[in-house]
């Protein structure tokens, strides 16, 4: 009954309907089974493919607190990786196990730019499973605070010997007791970064974070075409339907998706052309960024 009721129902809820639907279907011969064959069925075609969220957090709070921690050098280990885990997670639109797949033997870090592979890859990898090259230009001195390079390199400095000691060469982040963090630990500590710059946690989970960044992107005048090379997302129609949202009040409207749509190059009914393998793409270059620094 709940179901088939009046009320807004969760993918999760009809995933659990089917699933004891079809428990019961085990219980029942051909004939006597046919009704919950046909309810089976029916909730079978109403599992909705909608986007979970309408609206995003604004990145530009997360950088405003994590500009007010400080120059990289001047932070305590644990700030510094939060740090460094948000910006790179901001700046590349990475998930969480994007985070911990990065294979540091592959990768390049110094002052002036982070080059790095991941390990499986979801997206733009080659036969062997590790990723094409990806590029993080640093920011200039004015935004240093809030570069993921700079960030990333000092951590990366900070902990080398540490790491070659204990074996965790291939790992960018580790926790205390010397183990590399997992995604689920990556993500606790960008939810943490989140709620302490006043995301409201209760709402927005660390998988939002790509959310924020890719919308923020998009209502930059930023094309598709460069959205979809920074978030490794192959197909336009995926970025306007799962991550084009309102950003602190400010909706999508025609007038920003056709701007942005009319940026990329070839555009043919709101697709865009897959990002070519062999590109190597820069995301934060001089003074900006993707992700445009607060004003």
């Amino acid at each position: 009954n709940v179901a088939f009721g009046p009320a807004r129902i969760k993918a999760s809820s009809i995933n659990i309907c089917r699933t004891a639907g079809n428990l019961m279907l085990d219980l029942h011969d051909q004939n006597s089974g046919t009704l919950m064959r046909l309810a089976s069925t029916a909730i079978n075609r109403n599992d909705p493919g909608k986007a979970k969220y309408e609206t995003t957090w604004d990145p530009s709070i997360v950088y405003r607190l994590l500009e007010k921690w400080g120059p990289p050098e001047s932070l305590e280990l644990d700030r510094l990786r939060a740090r460094a885990v948000v910006l790179l997670r901001l700046a590349r639109m990475l998930r969480s196990d994007d985070i911990i797949k990065i294979d540091m033997t592959l990768s390049t870090i110094s002052a002036d730019a982070f080059v790095f592979h991941t390990r499986r890859a979801k997206h733009d990898r080659d036969i062997s499973g590790v990723s094409r090259p990806r590029v993080i230009k640093a920011m200039s001195q004015d935004y240093r605070a809030i570069c993921a390079v700079a960030n990333v390199y000092e951590y990366h400095q900070r902990t080398r010997e540490w790491r070659a000691r204990m074996g965790h060469q291939g790992r960018l982040f580790f926790a205390h007791d010397g183990e590399a963090l997992s995604a689920q630990r990556i993500g606790k500590i960008s939810m943490e970064v989140m709620q302490k710059a006043g995301v409201n946690t209760d709402i927005y989970k660390a998988h939002t974070i790509r959310h924020a960044a890719i919308s923020k992107a998009l209502l930059s005048h930023h094309s598709i075409d460069e959205v979809m090379a920074a978030a490794q997302i192959s197909n336009a129609h995926v970025i306007l339907k799962y991550y084009a949202k309102s950003v602190e009040g400010r909706a999508w409207g025609d007038d920003d998706i056709g701007q942005s749509l009319a940026l990329a190059s070839p555009v043919k009914k709101h697709i865009s052309p897959k990002v070519p393998r062999t590109t190597v793409h820069v995301v934060e270059s001089g003074k900006s960024s993707l992700l445009s620094p607060p004003g």
